[in-house]
């Protein structure tokens, strides 16, 4: 899997945040992706998709 984020640490929380989305609340992996990259471009507002 490639990561979406320029920034280590970003890629990091968006990470966390798309596992959390798999395993806890059932979400397939296209919608924890994408639901991720909003979530941290949310907390970081200087967030940059590749």
């Amino acid at each position: 899997m490639d990561y979406p984020f320029k920034n280590d640490l970003h890629n990091r929380y968006w990470y966390a945040i798309y596992a959390e989305l798999i395993e806890e609340e059932g979400y397939g992996e296209y919608m924890s992706y994408i639901a991720a990259i909003r979530k941290t471009k949310e907390k970081y507002k200087d967030a940059e998709v590749i």
